[in-house]
């Protein structure tokens, strides 16, 4: 739910990909979500400057992030450059707003 309602509050969102131990399956009680937000723009030429706005839309979260925020652009020059963070999202990632759409809207756990 909160990737939809996201989407529909921040238009230039693009995808909202789940990776880390959430998706592996292999959380602790300390657990975060760690999400990979892609952008098709912003205005915002610092990654953690887009942060604010990206938690913002969002909002509520059922549990503690950890956000990372890239352009479309960006995120295509790192999955290239072969950069490590963006290759454990694509291998391993599951995209929400994806996932929410084929659902119907519902984002299912697994």
């Amino acid at each position: 739910m909160a990737a939809s309602r996201a989407a529909t509050r921040l238009p230039a969102l693009r995808r909202v990909i789940l990776f880390g131990s959430l998706v592996a399956g292999i959380p602790t009680p300390r657990s975060d979500a760690d999400l990979l937000v892609v952008l098709s723009e912003s205005h915002h030429r610092q990654a953690r400057d887009r942060v604010p706005d990206v938690l913002s839309a969002l909002m509520p979260l059922p549990c503690p992030v950890d956000l990372f925020v890239l352009t479309s652009e960006e995120f295509d020059r790192y999955s290239r450059e072969g950069q490590p963070l963006v290759r454990e999202v694509r291998q391993h990632g599951r995209d929400l707003l994806l996932q929410s759409r084929e659902d119907g809207g519902r984002e299912s756990a697994r």
